[in-house]
């Protein structure tokens, strides 16, 4: 199996390989880190300040206008008392098939996922 990462905007595909969704992936991770945060009754601020970050930095990683670097997920998993293994998604949650299969007149072709939605609802009609 071939996992590629793409952007996400990106059409680049590698039939029968698989993509890591990387939207899926940083919104999941910020995900736990805020929930985690929220639990300890931190602010962004002390977070920030434990780690030593801005506190913008924290809010845009929790809203996912940034993408955590991976020195830093360290450092906030430090600080909020969690392992990287309790933030990282399972693959199966962020990783996707490159292709599907779609049956079209009575042949099955293989397409991107988002054309497979498409052409789906244009058969059900």
């Amino acid at each position: 199996m071939t996992v590629k990462i793409i952007d996400n905007d990106s059409e680049d595909a590698d039939n029968g390989g698989m993509r890591v969704d990387e939207k899926q992936l940083y919104s999941r991770i910020s995900a736990r880190l805020k929930e985690r945060r929220e639990e300890n009754k931190w602010t962004q601020q002390r977070l920030a300040d434990e780690t030593g970050v801005l506190r913008t930095t924290i809010a845009n990683i929790e809203s996912g206008r940034q993408q955590i670097p991976l020195h830093l997920l360290y450092g906030i998993c430090a600080a909020l008392g969690l392992k990287v293994t309790e933030v990282l998604p399972a693959v199966a949650d962020v990783v996707q098939p490159d292709t599907v299969e779609v049956p079209v007149d009575g042949e099955v072709k293989r397409v991107p996922p988002k054309a497979a939605v498409l052409l789906n609802e244009m058969l059900k009609d």
